[in-house]
């Protein structure tokens, strides 16, 4: 996702600067994004394989001073849906203090981004390919929730006399649309290996008479490592799909929780 962002940060100000006025001139408009993800995505699509045509024509031109080799980046259409399945519970000596489990299915959209190399001597590309993902939540869906929080103690060691049950939620701020805007699922490359990364929404759950609520802590931080040749198979393939199962390293997870990606490429 890094690489993306200083890829798209250059990319757009090449644009407004290659038709920008003189300095004394007005200050370049900046481009607001669109109203809808898809239309969005889109929109970022375009710029850059308008970008990248336009980096292909000057670095098949020999006459350009250009440095030798030249990267070329190109988007490609992705879609998806990200499946979390999990809960916690908590303890208060040795009683049951709070329970939660939910199932949370979040849809997206994206640009799987392939970085190739043009060696501008050869006039060819070097087979060198670099990886990035820009995604963007549509739809997130948490109804699917039972949980209760101990509102009232009594005894010693307390015990607990009276439930609050939950029946409310709602993505916290900021993680649904024009908030929550490249994070969904990303990929880096370094080396040998491909790493994708998985970034569920945080998800407030809470009862509609007021008092303590929960809030998801499962499918944050999910990375899934790749071989470059495995990570090619599977875009060859035009779809992505995993499933893991998390054992009790992950915090604010039940173990056995699982987090499920299906991601399609091209469409």
């Amino acid at each position: 996702m890094h690489l993306f962002i200083r890829c798209c940060l250059a990319l757009g100000l090449l644009s407004l600067f290659s038709h920008a006025l003189p300095v004394s001139a007005s200050p370049v408009a900046v481009v607001e994004q669109a109203t809808y993800p898809e239309d969005e995505i889109v929109r970022r699509r375009e710029v850059i394989n308008d970008r990248a045509k336009k980096t292909a024509r000057s670095a098949r031109d020999k006459s350009a001073r250009l440095a030798q080799v030249i990267p070329i980046a190109q988007a490609l259409p992705i879609s998806g849906t990200l499946q979390i399945n999990s809960g916690s519970t908590s303890t208060f000596y040795g009683k049951l203090r709070r329970d939660l489990s939910y199932s949370i299915r979040e849809r997206f959209v994206g640009n799987l981004i392939v970085t190739r190399y043009f060696d501008r001597k050869q006039q060819r590309y070097t087979g060198r390919e670099e990886y990035g993902i820009d995604t963007i939540s549509m739809e997130i869906d948490a109804s699917d929730f039972k949980g209760k929080v101990c509102s009232k103690y009594v005894g010693s060691p307390p015990t607990c006399s009276q439930w609050q049950e939950l029946d409310l939620w709602a993505a916290a701020e900021g993680e649904e649309y024009p908030g929550r805007k490249s994070s969904v699922v990303s990929v880096s490359s370094s080396g040998p290996s491909v790493s994708l990364r998985v970034d569920g929404p945080d998800i407030l759950f809470l009862s509609s008479s007021g008092g303590q609520g929960l809030r998801s802590g499962c499918g944050d931080v999910v990375q899934k490592q790749f071989s470059r040749e495995e990570f090619k198979r599977l875009l060859t393939r035009k779809s992505i799909k995993f499933k893991t199962v998390l054992g009790k390293t992950f915090p604010g997870c039940r173990p056995g929780s699982t987090v499920t990606l299906e991601m399609v490429i091209g469409k």
